[in-house]
């Protein structure tokens, strides 16, 4: 897309963050997560398999991905 818009935008949800609002953001994009998020939720076929500080979270998933497994269901 375009980056001055993209950039427009980030610079937006910085601002609703800094003045302490909550912001819900669902993507495939775990870069664009791992920027805008503190907390993350990781959903699998409608369930929760993993729920935590989105650093946590992203890393667990990617791990998962790169196994080239079926995902586990959580414990």
């Amino acid at each position: 897309g375009d980056q001055d818009f993209s950039n427009k935008c980030i610079d937006k949800i910085a601002d609703f963050r800094r003045a302490g609002k909550t912001l819900i953001c669902v993507s495939h994009s775990l870069n664009i997560l791992e920027e805008l998020c503190d907390q993350a939720l990781w959903l699998e076929h409608g369930k929760v398999w993993q729920a935590g500080p989105a650093a946590q979270v992203i890393q667990a998933y990617r791990r998962s991905a790169h196994a080239h497994e079926p995902v586990k269901p959580p414990v």
